[in-house]
């Protein structure tokens, strides 16, 4: 028989030996696995890794670091994300072709059915299919039953695989930011890898993958040649998810564990939202070494909350810090035996907002609801390119150009059906509604002033100025400022209406 003293030190060694295990080796890697470009406050949420690719020891997150263009950023906070906010939005986009039937496509349909089993609080999935074509088969929603039965009901019927268009349908649907919306988002596709008939490449959806920073998981389930499995890594690497396969352990717990292990790090990257292309990096310092990763994000979105809240900061301090300083200075003027002391503060005037794309201009003339609009018969030309424009709003805007119309509004609800209205654009933006605005439209149920449109940094952009009637872009309820791309559909009540941009291809891409 084995001492107790023995069996003691038998128990000591393995407990030794299986913390270490158990709370993961020294870091060896930084992984970034989404970017949430909402200004001016940058969400990064980044992994730790052992050399094994698993959670890495805790580390000191005093040694983390942001920099965005090589300039070091403010870091303002630093949690773990499983005491941090809770709720990812997740888009399942499975694979419909004939090369996924039956097994595949079976094995798929219950891992995934198990996986909404396990949905945490806050957490929130749509459903997307892709074959000859793709169809949002369910938005985004929190009820289970719901997302069960959108499940179920799928089939694999289809010939092509017209894979990345569905991925580009997912990514467009993720850009929008509501406040009924998570931060976080995972796209996880379901399919055997292979695309026909899309019309797109991969660089296609990596290049647009950079305007949502959003992680792409991949599953791959087959019956076919597994070579197509392979190409779906490069798609998961380089996005910030994961490649797995099926058949095995269930994947969609592994995407689960792995949006919800990590860091949320919060740096201060100021207040624009330029639209373009800018690299951000987190740097860990492990004694004599430096550990980093890096990213590609675009700046779309403002969160302009977030910036009023920091105009009254600013303000209240201003506030206070003026009161003290007058206050000494009377003080002062007692002490010198002055009788009388008296203090006049001249407001400064009024200049031109400077914030630029930072927060929707609502008080400049065309926004105004009395501002004038020019009447052509079923097309209509928005925007008076002769009247003045506040300097700091005219940067960089062509005079000679003024007098082209940059974007078209085509109506697709009656009564107006086919009527078409071009609009000149620029940062003083156009309102649109039922009133007397920028753009006046039939239509019941729409406000006076429904919602505003406007060009900023080479992107035009939607804002909802309703408070009582919903605003809707591709289907998805607009609460924020987004960006609008050629061919959106907007929706507000019964009025329907397409978007189109006249600047050619490359515009807001």
């Amino acid at each position: 028989m084995v001492s107790k003293g023995l069996r003691f030190w038998a128990l000591l060694a393995l407990l030794l030996w299986a913390v270490p295990v158990l709370a993961g080796g020294a870091p060896e890697a930084v992984r970034i696995t989404q970017l949430s470009p909402l200004l001016p406050t940058l969400r990064i949420y980044a992994q730790v890794l052992d050399e094994q690719g698993e959670p890495a020891e805790p580390v000191d997150t005093d040694l983390l670091s942001v920099r965005i263009d090589g300039v070091k950023a403010e870091t303002a906070k630093v949690t773990a994300l499983s005491q941090g906010p809770s709720g990812v939005a997740y888009t399942l986009l499975v694979d419909i072709s004939r090369t996924v039937a039956d097994g595949p496509l079976q094995t798929a349909l219950g891992d995934m059915l198990a996986f909404v089993d396990a949905l945490g609080p806050g957490d929130l999935v749509a459903v997307g299919t892709f074959g000859d074509d793709y169809t949002l088969v369910l938005p985004f929603t929190a009820d289970k039953d719901a997302i069960r039965e959108a499940l179920s009901a799928i089939r694999a019927t289809d010939g092509l695989t017209v894979f990345y268009t569905g991925l580009n349908k997912a990514l467009e649907m993720n850009k929008v930011q509501t406040a009924e919306l998570p931060v976080r988002r995972a796209i996880v596709a379901v399919t055997d890898g292979k695309d026909e008939g899309s019309g797109l490449t991969l660089d296609d959806i990596l290049e647009r993958n950079r305007q949502t920073a959003i992680p792409v998981y991949t599953v791959g389930y087959t019956r076919i040649d597994q070579k197509h499995l392979f190409g779906l890594k490069r798609l998961a690497e380089l996005t910030g998810g994961l490649s797995l396969v099926g058949g095995g352990e269930n994947p969609f717990a592994v995407v689960a564990g792995d949006q919800n292990n990590g860091l949320l790090i919060e740096a201060d990257c100021g207040y624009t939202a330029d639209g373009g292309e800018h690299v951000v990096q987190v740097l860990l310092e492990t004694g004599d070494r430096t550990l980093s990763a890096e990213r590609k994000v675009a700046y779309l979105y403002v969160d302009e909350q977030a910036l009023a809240g920091r105009d009254r900061q600013r303000l209240l301090y201003g506030g206070i810090g003026a009161g003290v300083v007058l206050l000494l200075l009377l003080l002062w003027l007692i002490l010198r035996g002055r009788r009388r002391a008296r203090v006049v503060l001249h407001e400064a005037p009024e200049t031109p907002s400077a914030t630029g794309a930072d927060s929707f201009p609502e008080e400049t003339e065309s926004l105004d609801p009395d501002s004038p609009s020019f009447n052509g018969g079923d097309t209509t030309i928005i925007g008076d390119p002769d009247r003045e424009v506040p300097i700091l709003q005219a940067v960089n805007v062509v005079s000679e150009n003024r007098l082209n119309p940059n974007c078209e509004l085509v109506l697709m609800s009656d009564p107006d059906r086919g009527k078409r209205f071009q609009l000149y654009l620029a940062e003083e933006g156009v309102t649109v509604g039922a009133g007397v605005c920028g753009l006046t439209l039939t239509a019941n149920q729409l406000d006076e002033l429904q919602l505003g449109l406007l060009q900023s940094g080479g992107r035009f952009l939607i804002k909802p100025l309703s408070q009582d009637v919903e605003t809707h872009v591709n289907g998805i309820p607009l609460a924020e400022r987004t960006v609008l791309e050629h061919n959106d559909v907007i929706e507000a009540g019964t009025l329907r209406m397409r978007f189109l941009s006249l600047l050619g291809s490359d515009a807001n891409h």
